[in-house]
């Protein structure tokens, strides 16, 4: 389980649309946002859209410290017949680098700008995996250049 996770616009060729934390994602299960009309959406302007959240920013931060866990949470039937519209609780703006990048670029972007998740992209910016600090450590990139 990582604390945070990518977001893909499925209706624009699968490209990263943001991310979201694992605690956000936790509140929204719990409070069964579950978009059964699968779309959220109102147009505002000729091309623009605005995503209307069904939870509150207030609510979710209420939460914290103490967010929900995962084990607390029933899911019925129903419910996994359902989506969740995350485009209103993404962060639009999550680190992200090529699937090109060199291994000394990613380990420097994990020590300077201290995020815990890098998503990896392709040239048309859809989501192709993820890199934790975990990936980065020496006992994982030993075993995963053996395994090359």
């Amino acid at each position: 389980p990582h604390s945070n996770y990518p977001i893909v616009d499925t209706g624009d060729g699968d490209v990263l649309f943001g991310a979201i934390g694992k605690n956000q994602l936790l509140i929204l299960l719990e409070k069964r946002v579950f978009d059964r009309s699968a779309n959220g959406l109102i147009e505002v302007g000729s091309n623009r859209q605005r995503f209307t959240p069904l939870v509150q920013w207030e609510i979710t931060h209420r939460a914290y410290p103490k967010y929900p866990s995962i084990n607390d949470i029933h899911i019925n039937d129903d419910d996994r017949e359902c989506d969740i519209d995350l485009r209103p609780y993404a962060h639009t703006a999550p680190y992200s680098v090529q699937e090109t990048c060199s291994l000394e670029r990613a380990y420097n972007a994990f020590r300077t700008l201290g995020c815990r998740l890098l998503i990896v992209v392709n040239r048309y910016n859809q989501c192709v995996g993820t890199i934790t600090r975990k990936d980065l450590a020496p006992e994982s990139l030993d075993h995963h250049i053996k395994d090359d």
